[in-house]
């Protein structure tokens, strides 16, 4: 990409972010007249008509995925538990045991 282009997008970004931060001041302060006080995330995009809005304090979000459904708000569950997984010495010790089998297999026939 030239220079000249990266600059040009710079530019045209940059108008953008003037446009947005309004917006954002006054998203910011919904957020705090309701209390929140974690982060906050939304994405959203405008071809399709997809946005996700969620606070980060529960499991709460509201989505939409795409203009033709209603924007609906979602809650959900999680359960946090430990998953068991294989250490690397023991992944290769799996490895060996079945080359060592395949060897032995190997010299049988032989």
């Amino acid at each position: 990409m030239l220079k000249q282009e990266v600059i040009a997008q710079g530019e045209e970004f940059k108008e953008l972010a003037k446009d947005i931060l309004p917006l954002v001041n006054q998203i910011e302060d919904v957020l705090k007249k309701h209390g929140v006080t974690t982060m906050a995330s939304m994405t959203a995009d405008v071809t399709t008509g997809y946005l996700t809005f969620n606070t980060h304090a529960n499991n709460w979000k509201m989505i939409r995925v795409n203009n033709e459904y209603p924007v609906n708000i979602q809650y959900e569950y999680s359960e946090v538990f430990a998953l068991e997984e294989k250490t690397e010495p023991e992944k290769l010790a799996g490895e060996q045991t079945k080359a060592t089998r395949a060897y032995l297999d190997y010299a049988k026939e032989a």
